[in-house]
């Protein structure tokens, strides 16, 4: 089925459909967030208070043709940019081996597994040092391949707007990462101008005859050739930092808190509820709602401070996920 399929059958009762749809944009949704917040905890927070924004407006939305993608994530993007005057200090940054879980070939080669968890770790810190906005388009472009259109539709800019973040965004990350850089300053006036296309060029995002002037241009300029080797460094360097995992019982903990929101006032009982809130009895074990100052769920509610510090004391998505998980698996 469509979203748009899924999306109907929700808003009208199912709730089967509002776990797909959930599932359907989960992991695409939690590593776009987990590329802006910088630790799961709050990705999490942030991925399902993004689900439920969108979500309540759905039936508003009914009869337009709308890309759920690119409304979920410019929904996250706004969330984040609030939240942003409420957070003191850098952006946290998750253990790597918390993140990516464990290679059986890395763990029998220590020397390399050191290497290549140092080198992840350098590019997470150097991404949570630049701006949202560069690493909001480093995700949708790097993480999920979107074009150029896409990112556009998400950061709510032209294309061409799209190639020049992307360009600030490259450099700024082999500054952040004290790799030689690209000096702006230097370059020849004609050579400048040409910086968008450039990244175009490495991003498929350039039409055949300017792929073809520009190419000639690349094999007689030693400074734009330098320039593309930078970008494509970059891109290979942010590429090899993993995404996480999904957060088992996020899918559950969101439906949980649609529920205690209001949202789901008219849904039948596919999923039934037990007498202590949980679904089925299953999810006892997180019955703290995903609501309050602790959480995203009180972005929603009193509009204060979105992002979570689940780490310190587990209220978030996250911590309600895994409780629910626990509680599931315990069951069986």
């Amino acid at each position: 089925m469509t979203d748009e399929q899924l999306s109907r059958l929700a808003t009208n009762g199912d709730q089967e459909a509002f776990l797909e749809l959930f599932t359907r944009h989960e992991h695409g949704l939690l590593n776009f967030c987990h590329r802006l917040t910088g630790n799961r905890e709050d990705a999490a927070d942030l991925v399902q208070e993004s689900f439920l924004r969108v979500f309540a407006r759905l039936p508003a939305l009914e009869g337009r043709d709308v890309n759920l993608a690119a409304y979920l994530r410019r929904t996250a993007r706004n969330l984040a940019y609030d939240a942003a005057s409420g957070r003191v200090g850098e952006v946290m940054v998750d253990d790597m081996e918390v993140v990516a879980g464990a290679d059986d070939a890395l763990e029998a080669d220590p020397e390399r597994a050191m290497l290549l968890g140092d080198q992840q770790a350098a590019v997470q810190r150097a991404n949570a040092a630049l701006p949202e906005r560069h690493r909001l388009a480093l995700a949708l472009r790097e993480l999920e391949d979107m074009d150029y259109a896409q990112i556009g539709e998400v950061l709510e800019v032209t294309p061409d707007a799209v190639g020049q973040i992307l360009v600030r965004a490259r450099l700024g990350l082999r500054r952040q990462l004290r790799l030689a850089s690209v000096d702006e300053e230097r370059m020849a006036p004609a050579c400048r101008a040409r910086l968008g296309e450039v990244g175009a060029l490495i991003d498929g995002q350039l039409d055949h005859d300017r792929a073809h002037v520009l190419r000639q241009h690349l094999a007689a300029c030693a400074t734009c050739a330098q320039v593309r080797a930078a970008f494509e460094d970059a891109r290979i360097r942010y590429r090899a930092w993993l995404p996480i995992p999904l957060i088992m019982g996020l899918g559950l903990s969101t439906l949980r808190t649609a529920r205690d929101r209001g949202l789901l006032e008219q849904f039948t009982d596919s999923i039934s509820w037990g007498d202590d809130g949980g679904a089925g009895g299953q999810l006892g074990g997180a019955g703290q709602e995903v609501t309050g100052g602790a959480g995203m769920g009180g972005a929603a509610g009193g509009g204060g401070r979105v992002m979570s510090q689940a780490a310190a004391g587990g209220g978030g998505a996250a911590g309600i996920a895994g409780a629910a998980a626990d509680s599931l698996w315990g069951s069986w």
